[in-house]
């Protein structure tokens, strides 16, 4: 078990009654400029550490705006919902 596995905040059931913990999540800003862009744009790193998952799970996003990494992530996702 990974040495950080005690971080977890709480430890809620799954639909069987297991504990199943809580994912650990960071957001992390970084600026990224490819070749053919003439400025950097802001990009935010979304690193998640599932219990059972072996590897973790990163998600990019690259935004024009100057929010912080968590409110960018917050904005991205409800636009992911709003357009089901």
């Amino acid at each position: 078990m990974p040495e950080f596995y005690g971080l977890f905040c709480s430890e809620p059931l799954d639909a069987h009654g297991v504990s199943a913990p809580t994912p650990i999540i960071r957001y992390r800003d970084l600026l990224y400029e490819a070749a053919s862009w003439n400025t950097p744009r802001p990009v935010v790193a979304k690193p998640e550490w599932h219990a059972a998952d072996l590897f973790l799970r990163v998600g990019f996003i690259l935004t024009n705006l100057r929010h912080a990494a968590g409110g960018i992530v917050r904005f991205h996702n409800g636009r992911g919902t709003a357009e089901r």
